[in-house]
C-alpha cells in the first residue's frame, strides 16, 4: 500500500523495515480552526538516520501522494531484543506546508482595497510558498483597504475565513489551500438552488453552460456497508446554533439577520462577525448565510472507518481523491439514527497504514454549512412544481428527494 516514502525526492529503501505510517489532513469538524496536515512514520530496523529537521517528507501509497510537508520531529529509542541485541526504533513527524504560514509576516505595506479573490492570492503569493491553489474566481466581496503592514499570514487567511466564511489547510501533495465554504464543490456558486439570483443577466453563464448540465461538478463518492467498519459517531449540540447575527462592514455600520423560530426554540444565541467588507449587500448575504444554515442545529458524522484495502479498484480511486469539500454518501448507516443516508462535506481524515491494512477515518459535516445544496442538473427532468414540496425551505434541499412532497 505504501509505495514510497522519500526524504528530499530521495526515496528510503523498505527493505527489510517494519514500519507503520499515519497521516491526518483536515480537522475534525467544521467550527475548529484550521489545522496542518500531520505525518508520523515509525522505522523499526533502520541502520542509519535518513532525515534531518527541515527535510522535504513526502509519502505515497497505491502511487499517489498522501502527504507532503517538512520533517519537524525526530526521535530515535533502541530496544532490547530477546536475541540480546538492541533494535533501533526512528519516529519521524512532518507537518504540512500549511504550518509555515504561522511564520511568515506578509503585507508589509498593507493592501489596497480589492475583491476577496485577489486578496486572498495577495496574501498566499506574500509568503513565498512555491505552490498554493488558485482562488476561485468568483469570490468578488469587495474588501476595504488596510494602510499599517506586518500581519502573520495564517492569522490573515484565517481570520478571512471567519469573516466571510472558508478555512485554509493542505492538500496531499503539499499545495496549500485557501478554500471558500460557497464555492465548495461547486464551479460556480448560482448554480446551487439557494443562490440563484433575482435577474438572470446578473450569472455571467449561459442557462445551456450551468443550469441544465452537471458537468464539471465532482462526483459525491458513495460508501457502502463491505466498506465500513460501522462505529459511525453522529454529533449534535446545541453549540452551533446562533439565531442572531451582526455583521459588522465599512467601519463602524453593521447589519443583523435573526431567526424568530429559532431563539423562540433555543434561546437567544447571537454573535457578532466582524469584517473587512465594504459594502452593505455583501454584509447582509454573510448575515442570511449565517442564519440560513446555523439557526438550526444539525448532525455531523465523524469518524467513519473506511477499510480502504477491502475497495475495488474504482471505489479506491475516489477514497484517495476526496480532499476538504469533497462530498460523501453513506449508506444505510445503523439504526437509529437522525438520517439514514447521510451526505455529507469533508472536513478532514487520518489514514493509518499497518502491514496488511489500509484504514482512513473520514469527518463529515452537514453541507448546509458549506452551502452544498441541490444543483439545477441533479434534479428530474420529469419533475414538475406541482409535484414538489411546497413547505420545503430551498436551502435545506441537500438531496434530489428532499424536493419531493411529502
Amino acid at each position: 500500500m505504501i509505495t514510497e516514502i522519500a526524504i528530499n525526492g530521495t526515496a528510503l529503501d523498505l527493505d527489510g523495515v517494519v514500519y507503520n505510517v499515519a497521516v491526518s489532513h483536515g480537522r475534525n469538524d467544521i467550527q475548529s480552526a484550521p489545522q496542518a496536515s500531520d505525518a508520523r512514520i515509525l522505522l523499526r530496523g533502520f541502520s542509519e538516520i535518513p532525515a534531518e529537521i527541515g527535510d522535504v517528507l513526502q509519502i505515497e501509497a497505491y502511487s499517489e501522494a498522501r502527504f507532503t510537508g517538512t520533517v519537524t520531529d525526530i526521535t530515535l529509542t533502541h530496544d532490547y531484543s530477546y536475541l540480546g541485541n538492541y533494535v533501533p526504533t526512528l519516529e519521524l513527524t512532518g507537518t504540512g506546508h500549511m504550518a509555515k504560514l504561522g511564520y511568515i509576516q506578509v503585507g508589509t505595506s498593507g493592501y489596497a482595497k480589492q475583491t476577496l479573490k485577489n486578496r486572498v492570492e495577495a496574501i498566499l503569493t506574500d509568503t513565498a510558498l512555491v505552490n498554493y491553489s488558485n482562488v476561485a474566481p468568483y469570490l468578488e466581496q469587495q474588501l476595504l483597504g488596510s494602510q499599517d503592514g506586518g500581519y502573520n499570514a495564517l492569522t490573515l487567511l484565517t481570520d478571512l475565513g471567519t469573516q466571510v466564511g472558508g478555512t485554509v489547510g493542505d492538500f496531499p501533495d503539499g499545495t496549500v489551500f485557501w478554500e471558500s465554504y460557497s464555492s465548495r464543490g461547486y464551479g460556480y456558486n448560482p448554480s446551487t438552488w439557494l443562490d440563484v439570483p433575482d435577474q438572470w443577466q446578473a450569472v455571467p453563464y449561459s442557462w445551456a453552460d450551468i443550469y441544465q448540465s452537471t458537468d464539471g461538478f465532482p462526483v459525491t463518492v458513495t460508501l457502502d456497508n463491505p466498506s465500513i467498519i460501522w462505529e459511525p459517531v453522529w454529533k449534535n449540540n446545541l453549540q452551533t446554533v446562533l439565531n442572531d447575527v451582526t455583521v459588522t462592514y465599512k467601519g463602524n455600520a453593521s447589519t443583523t439577520s435573526t431567526d424568530a423560530d429559532s431563539i423562540a426554540l433555543y434561546g437567544r444565541r447571537a454573535t457578532t462577525v466582524a469584517t473587512q467588507l465594504e459594502h452593505s449587500y455583501d454584509a447582509d448575504d454573510r448575515a442570511d448565510e449565517i442564519i440560513r444554515n446555523q439557526a438550526q442545529p444539525h448532525y455531523a458524522l465523524q469518524n467513519v472507518q473506511i477499510l480502504v484495502h477491502n475497495l475495488t479498484n474504482p471505489e479506491l480511486g475516489q477514497v484517495l481523491g476526496l480532499l476538504s469539500g469533497s462530498r460523501v454518501i453513506v449508506n444505510d448507516v445503523p439504526p437509529p439514527h437522525p438520517i439514514e443516508d447521510y451526505l455529507g462535506v469533508v472536513e478532514g481524515w487520518t489514514e493509518v497504514y499497518t502491514p496488511g491494512q489500509h484504514i482512513l477515518t473520514v469527518s463529515l459535516s452537514d453541507p448546509r454549512y458549506s452551502y452544498a445544496v441541490v444543483q439545477w442538473g441533479q434534479v428530474s427532468p420529469t419533475l414538475t412544481w406541482g409535484t414538489t414540496n411546497a413547505s420545503v425551505q430551498w436551502y435545506n434541499v441537500v438531496l434530489p428527494s428532499d424536493l419531493l412532497a411529502a
